[in-house]
């Protein structure tokens, strides 16, 4: 242009600031807001649009720079190279951000979009400096075309998965496609040269309105985060409470059963002493017993001490002789030798089942004790060990009877004492 120089300075003023000085404003302003999104997906790695996004905004500052820097120590083909190179790897960062934001993976697509960021370089390497605007040009309406396909499929996915951000997002993609467009028709002389690039303005606003909703949304994830984490706490705090009040209850539970295990303990200990000094009366009285009372005695007895021991109790006994009254020398002995082989039942076998039977045969009463425990071992039959079965054996004979104990092979222990009866006369019985 030729005229007066304070009308071309004038001209050249507007012209640097808007071709210049707005864009250098634009790529610092973009370059940070790149990094800030940046630090944010680092602090929330689950967040990738975020790294994505951020990259995509660092890489289109990069890429600015070329309209205000002049001293590149490097030849005008490499420069070109090198910028039109840095293309594909944003573009592909724009198109994985648009995935991720309505939460898409596809690895084939992913590897496809990372092979192009490498390729597009390296194409642009090969081809001969005469070549290089149209190997760029195929690559620019390349990437167009793939910027463009990617926001329909983003439109519908988000329009199923995300409403809002259709609106949002679809409002600021269409301005973006607009601004392609017209790139596009300007590279091949569809439209005349602006004075100033479009795409260079149109970039940054959409930067604008989707980097706000980004921070928006991580302000948001925030606040729910330290919601949940009040949650939490009071969640914590209420647990504590009621853990603390179920320790205590459970504390005073185990004082009342330890109370009851105890009183029942001692009620046993009492009932035993009583029966053991009812016995020992009707041995001083020398009173004779009817048979059948006896042996309902008995098994009232035994069978409440196998079951409160866990033991399932088989109880088997003939109907006595009519008129069968038991001495009170062979009831008091009978008893003791019951009680005695009983409690070797429980104490010793470690079994789960116990049968009890009584017979009357050829005037003698025979009773066994057999359970299905572990057996009992061969020493301990022959020298008693500590089952007290020599005390058992003393007795039977004191009554003049048999006594045998046999450890039977997966079957338990069978203890046999065979009595002769001595009916005591019906006249002495009161």
């Amino acid at each position: 242009m030729v005229g007066p120089q304070a009308q071309l300075q004038r001209l050249y003023n507007k012209q640097y600031f808007w071709s210049i000085a707005i864009a250098q404003v634009i790529a610092a302003v973009m370059a940070g807001f790149g990094l800030f999104l940046l630090l944010i997906a680092a602090a929330r790695k689950s967040e990738t649009y975020a790294k994505y996004f951020g990259l995509f905004a660092v890489g289109w500052a990069l890429i600015s720079t070329r309209t205000f820097v002049q001293d590149v120590p490097l030849a005008h083909v490499w420069t070109e190279v090198l910028i039109c190179g840095v293309f594909p790897a944003v573009v592909g960062c724009a198109l994985l951000f648009l995935m991720r934001f309505v939460d898409v993976r596809h690895r084939v697509v992913d590897g496809l979009i990372w092979a192009q960021a490498v390729l597009g370089p390296i194409v642009l390497v090969l081809a001969a400096p005469a070549h290089l605007l149209r190997a760029a040009s195929v690559i620019y309406k390349l990437l167009a075309f793939e910027f463009v396909i990617c926001v329909i499929w983003f439109f519908v996915v988000a329009w199923r998965r995300r409403r809002f951000e259709f609106w949002l997002m679809g409002s600021a993609l269409v301005f973006a496609l607009v601004a392609v467009a017209f790139e596009i028709a300007v590279q091949n002389n569809l439209l005349p040269l602006p004075k100033v690039h479009v795409i260079h303005f149109v970039i940054p606003g959409l930067f604008v309105v989707i980097g706000t909703r980004l921070m928006q949304l991580f302000v948001q994830t925030l606040n729910r985060a330290e919601q949940a984490n009040a949650e939490l706490e009071q969640r914590v705090a209420q647990k504590s409470l009621e853990l603390a009040q179920n320790y205590e209850q459970l504390g005073l539970l185990r004082s009342e059963q330890a109370t009851q295990e105890e009183r029942q303990r001692i009620a046993v200990l009492a009932r035993q002493a009583f029966d053991e000094m009812r016995l020992s009366v009707r041995g001083l009285t020398g009173e004779p017993a009817r048979a059948v009372n006896v042996l309902a005695d008995w098994r009232g007895e035994i069978v409440t001490r196998l079951q409160a021991a866990g033991f399932i109790a088989h109880w088997l006994a003939e109907e006595p002789p009519p008129h069968l009254f038991l001495p009170a020398r062979t009831h008091v002995q009978l008893t003791r030798v019951l009680r005695e082989a009983v409690s070797n039942t429980i104490r010793h076998s470690k079994g789960s089942e116990c049968r009890v039977q009584f017979r009357f045969v050829g005037g003698e009463l025979g009773l066994e004790v057999h359970d299905n425990g572990r057996g009992i071992t061969a020493d301990a039959t022959s020298t008693g060990g500590g089952h007290g079965l020599p005390n058992v054996e003393r007795r039977v004979r004191n009554l003049s009877g048999r006594f045998g104990v046999e450890a039977l092979p997966g079957q338990g222990t069978l203890l046999q004492v065979w009595v002769p009866l001595m009916t005591a006369q019906p006249d002495t019985v009161k």
